[in-house]
């Protein structure tokens, strides 16, 4: 008999919901798409980065902080949302995974100029500090124009040394963050 009664009951409220106007949560906003998801010189290097990973990797571009890090220890409270918030809407140029598990092996961040701005050294070092922590590499590259499937294997897989210099110096990622004297958008061929 209750169970009669709890079954009436849930499909009257089932059928009132159904009846409920939707609120309209994005009304009075207006969207249109992008014209593209990525930079041009970020589409040149994403083409020949793709090229360059060893055939049991995969590339994905424009990945959530959030998506390939997670906050260690206590759950939803106040330090939680405070270390939450660091990586929720912040994301990385590229990220290598393994094809079978889809494990993050590999963060590329692609530097042109903007990352000379105060903001951008502030938000790199944090990304450099969170990631040393895991045992997920981080490999910034300067914008070139001269982008090739050698220099970016030799890049992310023989200069793994100086990545870590990189996470761990910021000297030396000073250093590195001199941007070629190219043009901002290379117009070169994903073909090399």
């Amino acid at each position: 008999m209750i169970g009669t009664i709890a079954l009436i009951t849930l499909v009257a409220l089932i059928l009132l919901v159904k009846e409920w106007p939707i609120k309209k949560v994005f009304e009075g906003y207006n969207y249109v798409e992008k014209s593209n998801l990525l930079s041009p010189p970020e589409l040149i290097f994403f083409n020949i980065l793709r090229k360059a990973v060893r055939d049991n990797e995969t590339v994905f571009a424009k990945v959530r902080q959030a998506d390939i890090l997670e906050v260690k220890g206590e759950k939803r409270g106040t330090n939680f949302w405070k270390a939450f918030n660091k990586i929720s809407q912040k994301h990385v140029d590229f990220v290598i995974c393994d094809n079978k598990t889809s494990k993050p092996l590999i963060v590329i961040e692609l530097n042109d100029k903007s990352h000379l701005r105060q903001d951008r050294i502030i938000r790199d070092t944090e990304l450099r500090d969170a990631l040393k922590k895991t045992s997920i590499r981080l490999v910034e590259i300067p914008v070139s124009s001269s982008f090739t499937v050698e220099n970016i294997q030799k890049s992310i897989y023989e200069n793994a040394a100086g990545c870590d210099d990189l996470k761990q110096n910021p000297a030396v990622q000073k250093e590195n963050r001199s941007i070629p004297a190219s043009q901002p958008y290379p117009q070169q061929s994903v073909d090399k």
